[in-house]
């Protein structure tokens, strides 16, 4: 069933704010084995809220939509951190290395 244009706005906005919302640490630890534990978790956690978003809406069309609304919000907290150990520009690159592996 398809997704009307209203209903995919409203999820995708939900998306962008469970995105802003998330249960996971914006920066990682700048060890490497931090940097893999971080990777792992942000994997895990959008991977999960995602599907049970999918699921919660019936909306198996928006996957990638949903995707695309987590990866916005959770990039703007993490743009919006005090100067880290690992540089913004760093993390960043590395949280959107996960997100193209489950988009």
């Amino acid at each position: 069933m398809a997704t009307t244009t209203l209903k995919r706005e409203e999820i995708i906005q939900k998306a962008e704010k469970k995105g802003r919302m998330a249960l996971v640490d914006p920066v990682p630890d700048p060890t490497e084995a931090g940097k893999a534990m971080w990777i792992q978790n942000i994997r895990e956690y959008f991977t999960e809220v995602c599907d049970s978003m999918v699921n919660e809406y019936n909306a198996q069309d928006m996957r990638g939509d949903i995707l695309a609304g987590l990866e916005r919000g959770f990039e703007e907290v993490i743009r919006k951190q005090p100067e880290m150990d690992v540089p913004v520009e760093e993390a960043l690159s590395l949280f959107r290395g996960v997100f193209k592996e489950i988009h």
